[in-house]
This record gives C-alpha cells, sequence and structure tokens, in this order.
C-alpha cells in the first residue's frame, strides 16, 4: 500500500467552531509523522479567516459565516440550512484542490456531512476514504443526543457514507455501538479514541485553604449536564466551589442560577480559556466533574486526568473505554442528586483515595496523546 504524505480532509465543525469532535480531529492531524501534510475543509465562522494554516495543516473556511452546529443553534431551520450550504461548498473546494495537487488518502469526520462529500470525492479521485464515526452525526444533537436521526435523508446518507468509506473507525465502543444499533451498519468498525495534545507545563496557582474546588469544562449547552450539578451544589457544604470552564448558549441562564441561594458565591464562571490558563484552572482544583446526559467520547475527561485529577462522571457513554469504576473514576447515573452529592462527598472527604485515582489518572493519560493517535489513523489509510 502506498504511503501517505498528503492528506485531504473533511470536517464541518473546527475549532472555535463545534466541540471536542472537531478538536480531537485536528490534534490528530498536526500530530501526523514528520513529513505528512493535511488540507482539510472545514466551515466558516464569523471572524475567521478563509485559509489558514497551523502547523503542517491548512485549514480551507467555506459556506455561511453563521453556526452550524445543531446543538447551540437556536434556529433548526437556520442550523440544516447551514449545513446544507456548507455541503455543496465543500464538495466544489474539493473538487477544487484534487485538481490542483495530488492526495494519497481522503479523512473524514462525522458521517454526516463530511462522509457523504468524502464519499463522492474519494470515488471521483480514487483516493482511499478513513470515515470516523463521532456522536453528533448519527445522534440527534438537537436533542441532546439521547436519540438517533428520524425521517429518510439523514439515516439514509449515515449508510450511504459508512459503506462509501474504505476503512470506518468510531471514536468509542459507545458510537460504534450506536452506528450498528440504530442504522445497522454491518460492515467492521474499528475504534480509535481521539487524545489530547500534550498539556503545557504551568505553574498552578496554590488551592485556596479549607476550600474544595470542583472544576467543569465544555460547552454551556442543556446536555452537559450543569443544572444537574447545581442541583447537587444546593446541598453541599459551603466550602464546596465550582468553576465553570467555557462558553455557549446557556451562559446567561446558568449566571442567573448560580445566584439562587446555596449556590451564591460558590460558582465562578471562568469563560472561553486558552490552554495554559485551562491547564492552570484544571491544576487548581481538587476533583473534576463531568455530568454529562450523553457523550460520543469525552476529551475534556482526558484533560482532568492528564492534570492529575480524580473524575465524577455520570455513566455518560464513551468514557468507560478509557475509566475504570474506583480506579479512575466515580460513576453516577444521570439525574441522581443523591449519588453525585454522595460521590463529591467521597472525594473530599477521603484524601487518600484522591491523591490515589489521580496518580493513576495521570500515569494512565500518557496513552491518550495524539502523536500515538495518529499513528492509528495513518496506519488505517495505508493498510488493506
Amino acid at each position: 500500500m502506498k504511503k501517505v504524505r498528503r492528506i485531504l480532509a473533511v470536517c464541518h465543525e473546527l475549532p472555535p467552531v463545534g466541540g471536542g469532535g472537531g478538536i480531537g480531529f485536528l490534534s490528530i492531524l498536526k500530530a501526523m509523522p514528520g513529513g505528512v501534510t493535511t488540507d482539510i475543509i472545514t466551515a466558516m465562522g464569523r471572524g475567521l479567516r478563509p485559509v489558514e494554516k497551523q502547523g503542517p495543516v491548512t485549514i480551507y473556511r467555506v459556506g455561511l459565516a453563521r453556526n452550524i452546529n445543531l446543538e447551540t443553534q437556536s434556529s433548526k431551520l437556520s442550523a440544516y440550512t447551514s449545513l446544507a450550504v456548507f455541503s455543496v461548498c465543500a464538495f466544489f473546494k474539493a473538487l477544487s484542490l484534487c485538481f490542483r495537487d495530488r492526495y494519497d488518502a481522503l479523512y473524514s469526520n462525522y458521517l454526516v456531512p463530511s462522509g457523504v462529500i468524502g464519499t463522492a470525492v474519494s470515488a471521483l479521485f480514487r483516493l482511499r476514504h478513513v470515515a470516523t464515526i463521532v456522536e453528533g452525526d448519527i445522534m440527534d444533537a438537537s436533542r441532546s443526543a439521547t436519540v438517533p436521526h428520524r425521517g429518510l435523508i439523514i439515516p439514509a446518507a449515515i449508510k450511504l457514507a459508512a459503506g462509501g468509506a474504505h476503512r470506518l473507525l468510531a471514536i468509542s465502543g459507545y458510537s460504534r455501538e450506536m452506528a450498528i444499533r440504530h442504522y445497522g451498519i454491518a460492515r467492521p468498525i474499528e475504534v480509535v479514541n481521539f487524545g489530547i495534545e500534550r498539556p503545557p507545563s504551568v505553574r498552578a496557582p496554590e488551592r485556596a485553604a479549607g476550600l474544595f474546588t470542583l472544576s467543569f469544562l465544555g460547552r454551556l449547552v442543556e446536555r452537559k449536564g450543569l443544572r444537574f450539578l447545581f442541583s447537587a451544589m444546593k446541598e453541599l457544604p459551603p466550602e464546596v466551589r465550582l468553576v465553570v470552564i467555557g462558553e455557549g448558549p446557556l451562559a446567561g441562564e446558568l449566571g442567573t442560577a448560580a445566584k439562587e441561594p446555596g449556590l451564591e458565591g460558590r460558582v465562578l464562571f471562568a469563560g472561553r480559556l486558552d490552554e495554559k490558563e485551562k491547564r492552570a484552572a484544571l491544576e487548581s482544583s481538587d476533583a473534576f466533574v463531568f455530568p454529562s446526559v450523553r457523550e460520543g467520547l469525552g476529551l475534556v475527561a482526558m484533560e482532568a486526568m492528564a492534570a492529575g485529577l480524580p473524575v465524577i462522571s455520570t455513566r455518560n457513554g464513551g468514557t468507560t473505554d478509557f475509566m475504570d469504576e474506583g480506579t479512575n473514576a466515580l460513576y453516577v447515573d444521570y439525574g441522581s442528586v443523591e449519588q453525585l452529592k454522595e460521590a463529591i462527598l467521597k472525594l473530599k472527604n477521603d484524601t487518600g483515595l484522591r491523591s490515589a485515582m489521580g496518580a493513576a489518572n495521570l500515569a494512565r493519560s500518557t496513552a491518550f496523546f495524539c502523536d500515538a493517535v495518529a499513528l492509528r489513523y495513518l496506519e488505517a489509510a495505508e493498510s488493506d
């Protein structure tokens, strides 16, 4: 099989647009071995440049400069319109790039819309096509990713993209299971967990004496479970504090909720942080809480593990690929305020458990770094 040196990729969401699916994919492409370069087509966003170079990756942004994400867009019609326009623009951009340059492989991230575009382009130019199932592509993100897509068009597009790829990957065992269960995909699906970039070295601020600080990292949307976490916080002692890292459409509502009795003065909204600021905020915490309804994988939990934090997580899907109950995390059922409260108190009161779990997470996190994951992606395109 021909060695891969030039990659064409399609992913409708790349940072700062979208969430972990785009972040993980871009990190893999940037971590490819020396000499491997990528041109990637993604959606335009407000204030972003149409062409941008990040290391070995050149990003081409096309389509409408408005929100393309179904989970954060208030209008489903507007989001679907943006997706349709992006699909047409991305297809023609891929054609122009393929006529201009010679690529060895095509990677698509999300079966819809990227996988459909990848299937068409790879057939026209006889490119090896590796498609990745994430979660928002197979589960309806506009409904907290708890149900599959309904109707005729999107399920048909998912099956088309899954059948048209030379290799089919999934970011977690959960995503693979959902693809098989809801869409009857019968072909082999290889699980390759996304990874995280090697964290920067920072000097973390001292932890406040007498306080127990929890951290949360993610988009402020309903699916992330912050209302559930707030309910548990109200029943915890006042020395338990929460730092919320991230931004999103629920920021205003959550800010108001954080002023309610039992929460006022105990919740800090840090907003969007750069990598060093985020690392410092995590390292100054005592534990990380991941209260999502559902997750395709959970890169933010990996980042917390790499900061040496014990994790409290809901049984939300993808995290079970890399966190074991009692060793790396304490698991709770989504919606059980009592379970979440007890898990937080258990870590607060047991410094030995907290230290052991944090050390175990720090040790395990080295397996998540993107350079190792990038080699598996490269192998998928180079092998039969």
